[in-house]
């Protein structure tokens, strides 16, 4: 008998070590799995890549919640829960709700796709239905989606229903609707609109299609809550904790962490952003204007895991929100902080923050009030259209060199028609439109 070719004797001892090896890794991730560590998403759920930074996550214990600084500071406290930031999140019930629940104000119809919703509510709790029939138009109702529609052969409608969970959005300008599959946070394809005071297609949505999977990320609700513990950080997934979450922007979003500052009895010194308490108003120029365009100057692109940015850091740092737009670009939907840095005032102003004119701790003022902050260094000079205007021209400086204009960016569809949202602009100047 032959002896068997050194060749094939090497392809047996790399296919046996090859086998151990493979064994190997299963052994241990078996081992892993016995441990309760989750496997992290395999790359075709995201196919963007991690976050770098990932331990710059701040320990929630350092964190105490409104309730620990309202001991101190109710009359603060009490006037900021009125609030928009306070209130831009919140879980769904009959207070936070706005759009209207009664027979005949409850419904929204696609007559393109033959689809309908209803907004129904049933034993304290709300939800949302789509109802789409047998008509081959239909069948594509759920184009796009995860879970596409297959028609009814016997030709009853189908239907799909899922609660409002969370609302996002103060009311001021409207609402959207979360709700949760297990851990995975989506938006409802309905949302309300307070421009038209009526029920809208969610901003993001389109053609009015029975779809519930647009995913929710980190960076969403970044500016819209101040906590939401991600079950796998630094990945951009819609996958959360759904026990650990802080609705609302709370005190802590513009404080830091206030654990120090709690427990030694509010005397504890600012030894740096990440410990003691941060008064944004102490901070340099640079850092107040970066706490304010975390949320108003565009979404950017995270340079570090959601919800770890802290008050006095340098926003570059984890937030990467490109070159400046050119003017002609800028839009008055969440580019406040840009528009604001564009405006000369703002330029020749050595002390012009965006809190000379907003408390954040109170509702808005009147526009009285905050055209006084531009008496300050303006004077009311006989121009035509200050004659034209009379004596209005003193209290309201705002109308006319900040005017309400429509976003470029955004727009609903309020019955088929496509509406673009109103917004203040934040560029300070003389428009070629006024209302005198």
């Amino acid at each position: 008998m032959r002896d068997p070719p050194a060749h094939g004797i090497r392809r047996f001892c790399a296919a046996s070590l090859l086998m151990l090896a493979v064994l190997a890794v299963l052994v241990e991730r078996s081992e892993v799995r016995a441990q309760s560590k989750p496997e992290a998403p395999s790359e075709s759920r995201s196919s963007k890549p991690t976050i770098a930074n990932q331990s710059t996550f701040l320990p929630r214990a350092a964190f105490v919640g409104d309730a620990i600084c309202a001991q101190c500071h109710r009359e603060i406290a009490d006037s900021y829960a009125q609030t928009s930031h306070h209130q831009t999140s919140r879980v769904a019930d009959g207070n936070a709700i706005l759009g209207d629940f009664r027979d005949g104000s409850n419904g929204l119809w696609s007559r393109k796709l033959n689809v309908r919703f209803a907004m129904n509510a049933r034993d304290g709790k709300f939800y949302q239905t789509a109802s789409w029939g047998s008509e081959s138009k239909t069948s594509f109702a759920n184009e796009g989606s995860a879970h596409p529609v297959r028609v009814n052969p016997s030709g009853s409608p189908y239907s799909r229903t899922e609660p409002f969970d969370l609302v996002i959005g103060s009311g001021v300008r409207g609402q959207n609707y979360l709700y949760w599959r297990e851990e995975e946070l989506f938006e409802l394809p309905v949302a309300y609109s307070a421009q038209v005071r009526q029920w809208i297609v969610s901003p993001g949505y389109t053609n009015r299609a029975a779809i519930f999977d647009r995913p929710i990320l980190p960076r969403c609700l970044e500016c819209h809550a101040s906590y939401f513990q991600s079950v796998y950080p630094g990945l951009e997934l819609n996958m959360y904790k759904s026990q650990d979450v802080v609705l609302g922007i709370s005190c802590e979003v513009c404080h830091g962490p206030g654990r120090v500052h709690a427990e030694s009895g509010g005397v504890a010194a600012l030894h740096g952003a990440a410990i003691g308490i941060v008064n944004p108003a102490k901070l340099p120029a640079a850092r107040q204007d970066d706490l304010c365009a975390f949320c108003h100057a565009g979404a950017g692109v995270e340079l570090r895991p959601a919800f770890s940015y802290v008050p006095g850091e340098v926003l570059s740092e984890s937030l990467d929100l490109g070159e400046s737009e050119s003017p002609s670009d800028s839009d008055v939907h969440g580019r406040q902080s840009l528009l604001m840095r564009k405006s000369r005032c703002f330029k020749m102003s050595a002390t012009l923050r965006c809190t000379t004119c907003h408390d954040v701790h109170r509702p808005e003022m009147d526009l009285a009030r905050m055209s006084q902050h531009c008496l300050a260094c303006h004077e009311v000079k006989p121009t035509a259209a200050h004659t034209r205007a009379g004596k209005q021209i003193q209290s309201n400086c705002i109308d006319c060199h900040m005017p309400i204009l429509e976003s470029k960016i955004i727009e609903l569809d309020v019955d088929g028609t496509k509406v673009r949202p109103r917004l203040r602009s934040h560029w300070i100047k003389i428009y070629p439109a006024s209302p005198w």
